[in-house]
């Protein structure tokens, strides 16, 4: 027969574990200054000055990651390109995929000709579990250039225009290839296992940003440049930041990303 702990019981239980490094330390000083006027414990200052020690250590060490965790979820976060924040990326998606809420979850992802944004999602659906444990329906909204656009771009620079034609060639033919493997990740394997489908949103212009908007929790951004040298536009290898819900101007960021991205959907990615 289980004996039950009451509530009171169980939140002192609680709040021990929780503090317990300050629970020691108070204790060790407590005894510390007992001992001090019992000459047959005397002896045994010296332990109590090192459990206490260490107690005081552990519990600054405790300070300094609650702080760094405070005052982390307030600020912007940069990275040095969209790559070096890959990890993070497929961490933040697959927490807010997993941890959703009774309501739909919904996440917004902004590319150009999407080739690093799908190692992403190709990264998210393998960390998916199985069996799923997913607790909402989750849509993924990739925007991407359009292959037709695509194929007729020409951006000033040195490159030739034969050779602007061919690599903007390929540029489509990978765009057209992440469609087609998007649409099927949502029919088949963790996507479609974990109730993840995928609606694929072309656009008929330059970008100037690109972002994964998550649930209205987090967003990663960045922007894109235009680099001469190969008239091209320059968008993964440029700084990603990070922000979160709890930043105090996280609205008015999200809002802006979201609404471009909504207008660009909403207009059939025309300019």
């Amino acid at each position: 027969m289980r004996m039950r702990m009451s509530p009171e019981k169980s939140w002192v239980g609680g709040a021990i574990l929780r503090y317990w490094n300050s629970v020691l330390l108070a204790g060790s000083l407590l005894l510390m200054a007992i001992f001090n006027f019992v000459p047959p414990l005397q002896g045994h200052v010296s332990v109590l000055i090192f459990i206490a020690a260490t107690a005081g250590a552990l519990l600054l060490v405790e300070l300094r990651v609650d702080l760094d965790r405070e005052f982390g979820a307030r600020k912007v976060i940069s990275y040095d390109s969209m790559r070096v924040a890959r990890p993070d990326i497929v961490r933040r998606m697959h927490d807010v995929i997993e941890r959703g809420g009774p309501n739909s979850t919904e996440i917004t992802v902004v590319g150009g000709r999407v080739i690093t944004v799908m190692d992403i999602l190709r990264d998210l659906s393998s960390s998916l579990h199985s069996p799923p444990r997913v607790r909402s329906k989750v849509t993924i909204t990739v925007l991407a250039m359009r292959p037709e656009y695509l194929e007729k771009l020409r951006l000033p620079g040195d490159l030739t225009e034969p050779e602007s034609t061919i690599r903007n060639a390929d540029y489509a033919t990978a765009v057209r290839s992440s469609r087609r493997e998007l649409l099927e990740m949502s029919r088949s394997g963790p996507f479609a296992a974990n109730a993840v489908s995928v609606r694929f949103v072309e656009y008929s212009f330059v970008p100037h940003y690109y972002c994964f908007l998550l649930d209205r929790k987090y967003l990663f951004w960045g922007f894109f440049t235009w680099d001469s040298r190969t008239s091209n536009i320059v968008g993964p290898d440029n700084p990603c930041y990070f922000v979160q819900a709890s930043h105090p101007d996280f609205l008015q960021i999200s809002s802006w990303f979201h609404d471009r991205a909504s207008l660009t959907t909403s207009s059939d990615g025309r300019a």
